[in-house]
């Protein structure tokens, strides 16, 4: 699937086009690493909307006003002073100029040249203001500055969230042909241990599912396969920290490196295997109860408790019960089983890879 059609990026980019609509110019934020493509995706839904586009630049590290003259191909008039007035005039009536890949060094001259366009630019009619798109990288959200009249800053923050790591895994797992039971609770595994990181989980999507239940092994196979930068740190700039479903995590990356928060890792599995399977858990002690409601009488009392229907009983009164009472070794074993997997995952324990796929979890008696 491609990843700018998922809700969040999707998302995000009608956020932008909004705000073009009211006649802002935008300052796309974005961290220096894990968010790519964004200019061209931001180019190609304006074609496709219809807009005038002016241009779709790289900037270097030479001064913006030259690089806006140069590319817009504004000529210099006798000894007039280059200004902004001059760029604008030189453009299209509301047309809109992407500027894609804004360094932080060079950020300053460029907050310069775009609080100084702003201000210009509120002159001109909103239906007829040209105007710029910068797709800032590895700049601190602080340093953005804040929004103005004709100004609006949108960080990339908070706009991956599970749904969309999972809905893209689970795509990419179905792409390669690997259709079955195992998709679904992989690819939300995936999403728990890639977070917003898609390129990490294609390396996670093209590993066997058995693999996924040791995220310490999978993740360090996997930065075989990329590049961790040298510059990573626990923060949003670097892209070692973002909001994912509105809660502000580390990237895994950085995890690896400090033993005391491996466990961190665990932990993200238990979500993934929790959030599935005690749904699961919960379906089959309901299929037990129905089974064993003819082979115990009620009420049946347990301690001070007393159970006037075997479906109010947990599955570890079940299995109790099915031992107490000498029920058959299917009953017994299952619904011993079944105790065991509830109470792993009640304690935070991960289950294992047999165990999260084990058959038995998805067999009911009226299937």
């Amino acid at each position: 699937m491609y990843r700018w059609h998922l809700p969040g990026p999707h998302g995000y980019i009608e956020d932008v086009l909004r705000a073009l609509r009211d006649g802002f110019n935008v300052v796309c934020a974005v961290p220096a690493h894990g968010v790519s493509g964004l200019g061209e995706a931001l180019k190609s839904r304006l074609l496709s909307d219809g807009w005038a586009l002016g241009g779709h630049f790289r900037p270097d590290d030479s001064n913006p006003m030259s690089q806006l003259y140069n590319w817009l191909d504004i000529a210099d008039v006798g000894q007039t002073r280059r200004s902004i007035t001059s760029i604008i005039q030189g453009m299209v009536p509301a047309a809109a100029v992407i500027v894609d890949g804004i360094q932080l060094q060079s950020w300053k001259d460029w907050k310069q040249l775009i609080t100084a366009y702003e201000a210009t630019s509120r002159n001109v009619p909103r239906s007829d203001r040209p105007l710029l798109i910068a797709v800032v990288e590895g700049v601190p959200e602080i340093d953005l500055g804040r929004n103005l009249a004709a100004l609006k800053n949108l960080p990339w923050q908070n706009v991956v969230g599970e749904f969309d790591v999972m809905l893209y895994a689970l795509e990419q797992i179905r792409s390669a042909g690997r259709r079955s039971n195992k998709s679904r609770l992989a690819a939300r595994i995936v999403a728990r241990l890639a977070l917003w990181d898609f390129d990490l989980a294609n390396q996670l999507v093209a590993m066997n599912e058995s693999q996924l239940f040791e995220p310490l092994d999978c993740l360090r196979i996997a930065t075989q396969h990329l590049v961790v930068p040298d510059s990573f740190s626990a923060c949003w700039e670097s892209g070692g920290m973002m909001q994912f479903d509105g809660v502000s995590l580390v990237h895994p990356y950085l995890l690896l490196s400090d033993a005391a928060k491996a466990g961190i890792l665990r932990l993200r599995l238990w979500e993934a295997l929790a959030s599935d399977l005690l749904p699961v858990i919960e379906t089959k002690r309901h299929d037990w109860a129905q089974e064993m409601r003819t082979l115990i009488r009620v009420p049946v009392q347990l301690g001070d408790q007393v159970f006037n229907d075997v479906d109010e009983l947990e599955i570890g009164q079940l299995a109790f019960l099915a031992k107490q009472r000498n029920l058959s070794s299917r009953i017994r074993q299952g619904t011993e089983k079944l105790r065991r997997y509830r109470n792993k995952l009640a304690h935070i324990e991960p289950l294992s890879y047999a165990e999260a796929f084990d058959t038995d979890l998805r067999t009911y008696s009226w299937n």
